[in-house]
Order: C-alpha cells, then sequence, then structure tokens
C-alpha cells in the first residue's frame, strides 16, 4: 500500500531530527574533546613551568653553596694584617672583587658567632642539668615523680635551646650563602669578559666546580624552556 503524504513527511521529520541528534552528539563529542586537549596542554605546561622554577631554585642553591665554601676557605685570611694591604693571593683582580665582600659578610657572621657560642655553653649546661636531675636514686613514689618532673622540665629547656641554637647557625648559613649569589654572577662576568680565571688552586677548583655544575643545570633549564 502506497505510503500518504502524512506518512512520508513524518518520516523526513524523524529522519532530519535524528540527523539533527547525530550532528549535535558529534559537535558535543568535538568540544569535549578540544577541551580535554586544551586541559592536557595547561597542565603540561604548567608542569613544564614548575619544573624550571625547580631548576632555578637549584642553580640558586648551588651558588649558595659556592659561597659557603669560598667564605670558609678565604675567611681565616682575615685576621693576617696583609690582608688589608696587599693581595689576596696574588691575584689583584680577585682581590678587587672578594675583599669588601668577604670584609662585610666576615662582619655580619662575626656578630652571630658570640650567641651561637653562647648557646653551645647554654645547651652543653641544659643537658648536664637534665641528666643529673634525677639525682642518686628516689626515696619514694613522691620524690620519683618530682624527679621525672624536674627532668621533662629540663628536657623542654634544653629543646629551646638547641632550637635558638639551630636557627641562628641557619642565619649564618645564610649570611655566607647570599656572598655566592653576589660573587659567583661577578667571578662568571670577569670569566667571560676578560677570559680571567683565580689564581689560587682552591678557589680555581671551588669556582670551576661550580662552575660546570651550574652549567649541567643551565641545560637542562634550556631543555625545559623548548619544550614550554
Amino acid at each position: 500500500m502506497p505510503k500518504s503524504a502524512l506518512d512520508l513527511v513524518s518520516e523526513e521529520t524523524n529522519r532530519m531530527s535524528a540527523t539533527t541528534t547525530n550532528n549535535w552528539w558529534a559537535s558535543a563529542k568535538l568540544a569535549a574533546n578540544a577541551a580535554a586537549a586544551k586541559t592536557r596542554v595547561a597542565a603540561g605546561t604548567a608542569k613544564l613551568r614548575a619544573e624550571v622554577a625547580l631548576i632555578d631554585r637549584e642553580i640558586n642553591g648551588r651558588k649558595k653553596q659556592f659561597g659557603v665554601e669560598m667564605y670558609d676557605h678565604m675567611s681565616p685570611l682575615i685576621s693576617s694584617v696583609d690582608f688589608y694591604t696587599g693581595p689576596m693571593y696574588d691575584d689583584e683582580e680577585m682581590t678587587e672583587l672578594v675583599r669588601p665582600l668577604l670584609i662585610a659578610t666576615h662582619k655580619e657572621a662575626a656578630a652571630l658567632e658570640a650567641k651561637v657560642s653562647q648557646l653551645k655553653q647554654d645547651v652543653s649546661a641544659a643537658e648536664v642539668g637534665r641528666t643529673s636531675a634525677f639525682g642518686a636514686g628516689a626515696d619514694t613514689v613522691g620524690d620519683k615523680f618530682k624527679k621525672a618532673g624536674k627532668t621533662v622540665t629540663s628536657a623542654g629547656v634544653e629543646g629551646k635551646l638547641k632550637t635558638e641554637l639551630l636557627l641562628m647557625q641557619n642565619k649564618q648559613t645564610a649570611i655566607k650563602q647570599e656572598m655566592g649569589l653576589e660573587l659567583f654572577g661577578q667571578f662568571a662576568t670577569l670569566e667571560d669578559r676578560d677570559n680571567w680565571l683565580p689564581k689560587d688552586r682552591v678557589v680555581r677548583s671551588i669556582y670551576d666546580s661550580c662552575r660546570q655544575d651550574i652549567e649541567a643545570i643551565e641545560l637542562k633549564r634550556r631543555q625545559k624552556q623548548q619544550e614550554l
């Protein structure tokens, strides 16, 4: 039996509706895929930027280590009269760079040294006090509790002093590290500009080791930046 015009119109309407629905789902799927891809790219970019930031911290950390090593090697020179009158290690160029910075760093570090020494003495005294808090013995249960209380109190004082000592020592280290951040840049600039290198073998070794480490780290940084 031939289809009526109404049936044909109904079939066409249903076909168009199905096509529209399919097109909508396809568009929605494409949009979702595009959004997911964009999210993945953004997440990857954020990850790379975080890795670059960590590499920057690693570079600064290596320069700070350089400062501690250089200070510990050169600071004994400050006690010599020749330090203020003649070149350091027979190196005029290095002396011009290092001496003012070393003097300023030593001044700050020395200002904390008296506090560190006193805190070390206080910690030692607190350790002795905690050890002797129990005394020779306790005759009664009450005596035992009293002496236990004294031990806990002594341990608390000792812990507080040790924390203060650690903080003060960290401040000293930070002062030396700051010298490294400035001094390494000056050394590297002088080497690149004038082909200069330290004459003292120990200073040269400390500097060469630091520069090689930093160049290796900077290579990683460039590789990460290329991925961004």
